[in-house]
């Protein structure tokens, strides 16, 4: 099996070589990456333009770069388990394109329906564990990052209790678990006996989403207890709120910064306020690499460290 993989850093390609690899899964998939890119938000997108996607298992360059597909079948995971505990990512590319019949389409992953109205689906199976799929975008300089899309029923002859999970990760390599955003879940997105059934997913993803590159947003699904159904992920935004750039450091919140030192002999924080006046903080010993920032996003510096993989 062959994988054509293009190495993305900061959102450039940067090299272009191919490798062989060998499927150690249930079914033999092609495993095709391609530009990793990030989308500047505002970012939306329909299927209507069927060209998009043409061949299996294939994100092209004529697709938007940064929405890829993944079936999830390498991820472990038993039929009904609730979707929002379900967070390790997959490494498995997957795309069945130019399908015309959902009710025809026992296979589960992901697909791309040729319908009346076109759209990208998912629909989970013993093999295809957690599909799902994954938009990357790049938050910087916005706030209250906001995700829609509608979730579209596109079965007539199964009656599944088909979850749907909506959850983000930052991470510069893309790799790691995500985080669910309990808001947004979905806990049966079909209807028996029809195909018409739409599910807004409107939510403002957590402050740790803003000005973030990247963000990587997923909409996910998991194997059902019995027959699962195809379900439709359509008209996809990612907006947010233009953030004013803030003071550097400052850890009163009155938009001016503030002098500071950290001491690693103690540990210790020595902070003058332009509001507030002198005060310290203990936090931290001698090898911490300080990572002062707006964590909370209450419009005030906070007190940081990271130690040996960790942040504190």
């Amino acid at each position: 099996m062959m994988k054509t993989f293009i190495k993305r850093k900061n959102a450039f390609v940067l090299s272009i070589f191919t490798i062989f690899t060998i499927s150690i899964f249930s079914f033999s998939e092609r495993l095709v990456l391609l530009v990793e890119a990030h989308n500047a938000i505002p970012y939306s997108i329909n299927w209507t333009n069927t060209n998009l996607i043409t061949t299996d298992n294939v994100w092209s360059v004529n697709a938007e770069l940064g929405v890829r597909g993944y079936s999830g079948a390498d991820i472990p995971v038993a039929p009904g388990t609730d979707a929002r505990t379900v967070l390790p990512d997959s490494l498995i590319l997957n795309v069945k394109a130019n399908q015309t019949n959902p009710d025809a389409l026992v296979e589960g992953g992901v697909a791309e329906f040729e319908i009346a109205n076109p759209t990208i689906a998912i629909k989970g199976s013993d093999t295809a564990r957690a599909p799902y799929i994954n938009v990357l975008v790049d938050t910087t300089g916005f706030s209250n990052i906001r995700f829609r899309a509608n979730v579209r029923d596109l079965s007539t002859v199964n009656n599944a209790v088909q979850q749907v999970a909506v959850q983000y990760r930052i991470s510069e390599d893309e790799t790691g678990p995500y985080t669910d955003v309990p808001s947004a879940y979905i806990a049966d997105a079909t209807e028996a006996g029809t195909a018409t059934k739409v599910t807004p997913i409107d939510v403002i993803l957590p402050a740790e989403a803003n000005n973030a590159d990247p963000l990587e947003i997923r909409v996910m699904t998991v194997n059902a207890v019995g027959n699962d159904e195809w379900i439709g992920i359509d008209d996809i935004s990612v907006t947010g709120v233009t953030s004013p750039p803030r003071r550097v450091f400052d850890f009163d919140g009155d938009g001016r910064s503030d002098v500071s030192v950290f001491r690693p002999s103690n540990g210790a924080w020595y902070l003058l306020n332009s509001a507030t006046g002198f005060a310290s903080v203990q936090f931290g010993i001698s090898t911490d690499k300080i990572v002062p920032a707006d964590y909370d996003g209450d419009g005030k510096t906070d007190v940081a460290v990271y130690r040996s993989g960790t942040w504190y």
